[in-house]
């Protein structure tokens, strides 16, 4: 459970919060994925990694861990017992690393904290809080998961609502500073910060949020001690689609926007935006949820611009358009099957009722006199 800070209000729906530093992985189970990042293994040492400690064996594997700081370069040795090289000062250099000691979570996964020293340039020097775990198969780590160990969160009120709000330091470079690093607040108050096709409360952190129809800018401490929210009323334009059943995420430099269910309309800050994700969602007479999913979108009807005072319509959603895609390979023909939607946009061929998804469709092929030649069923992948 998030820890609620006791804040003081300098205006209704707007104000500064503090945050409080909680640990990750024992933090919302939604924000810890969204922290974490899948890195393979190098198939050889890096070009620009100075040196190695003369006790790393052949068996070592390397890795290059993006950050905000630039490379991070670890080593992972399966020695008895295995241990981690990380280049904890940032200076492309393994050789004057001591090891730290790798956990065994499980059969084949090892676990590993750090605090990672950035350069000061100076101003003062940072720690950076990681975690790590390593994933063994076939006598080797053929990829590692990395993630900060910490994140900051709190309380904050906008309006009439108050949400869970957090911060985490995605790019690894000890500061909160822009949409590399993340924003998460629980508009449904339901204890997680939640990311799918109906609901987008983890975010970049950016300029500005959408709470309740209304706009606010977002301005972070770079430590993640507090986060200050203030009302705005930006340049808007509107953003249009046909059909209401349309639910579509967008993103432009000054924010990242679910469109969520309305009469067909939005209003957004004026800017270029890109189309992240689009789904199509209705209930039924007895109330259960249906979803469509899109898996992909043209990149002509990926990006749009919204001015102001003006009106920008999105092609997207139904009619629908069913086709079968046949390969053949020697005596074996694969079908699969695409739905299409009026841009073109494709969508995964089978619905989610209720969040479960539904067995994939059937197959029959029939002659020309409707005699049944073959039968099955599509399968996912």
């Amino acid at each position: 459970m998030l820890i609620v800070c006791l804040v003081s209000l300098c205006a209704r729906g707007q104000g500064e919060f503090r945050l409080d530093v909680h640990s990750l992985a024992d933090g919302p189970p939604a924000l810890a994925r969204a922290g974490s990042r899948p890195i393979r293994k190098r198939p050889r040492k890096p070009a620009r990694l100075k040196g190695v400690p003369e006790a790393l064996s052949d068996r070592a594997a390397y890795f290059v861990v993006p950050t905000g700081s630039g490379p991070l370069f670890l080593a992972i040795d399966l020695s008895e017992p295995p241990v981690l090289y990380a280049d904890t000062d940032w200076d492309n250099d393994l050789g004057d690393e001591k090891p730290a000691p790798l956990t065994p979570t499980d059969e084949t996964t090892y676990r590993a904290a750090l605090i990672m020293v950035k350069p000061a340039d100076g101003k003062e020097p940072l720690a950076v809080q990681l975690e790590l775990w390593a994933h063994v198969k076939g006598g080797t780590v053929p990829w590692i998961t990395v993630a900060p160990a910490v994140f900051h969160a709190g309380k904050a009120t906008f309006g009439e609502t108050t949400c869970a709000v957090a911060l985490l330091d995605h790019n690894l470079d000890g500061h909160l500073l822009g949409r590399a690093d993340k924003l998460a607040l629980d508009f449904n108050a339901n204890g997680d910060f939640e990311y799918g096709p109906l609901i987008n409360e983890i975010m970049p952190l950016q300029a500005i949020v959408r709470v309740e129809n209304a706009y606010y800018s977002v301005e972070a401490e770079p430590d993640g001690s507090t986060i200050r929210f203030k009302k705005i009323t930006p340049a808007c334009g509107t953003v249009a689609v046909e059909d209401p059943s349309v639910r579509i995420t967008v993103a432009a430099d000054v924010g990242t926007f679910l469109l969520e269910p309305s009469a067909g309309t939005w209003a957004l800050p004026c800017g270029k935006y890109k189309i992240v994700s689009a789904a199509l969602a209705t209930r039924d007479e007895q109330g259960d949820e249906w979803i469509l999913r899109c898996i992909r979108l043209p990149g002509e009807t990926r990006a749009f611009e919204i001015r102001e005072s003006e009106t920008t319509a999105l092609t997207v959603g139904p009619p629908f358009a069913l086709a079968t895609d046949v390969k053949k390979r020697g005596r074996t023909v694969s079908i699969g099957l695409n739905l299409a939607g009026r841009a073109g946009e494709r969508y995964l061929p089978s619905a989610l009722r209720n969040g479960k998804m539904l067995e994939p469709p059937k197959l029959r092929i029939l002659d020309e006199k409707g005699h049944e030649l073959a039968a099955g069923a599509f399968r996912y992948g």
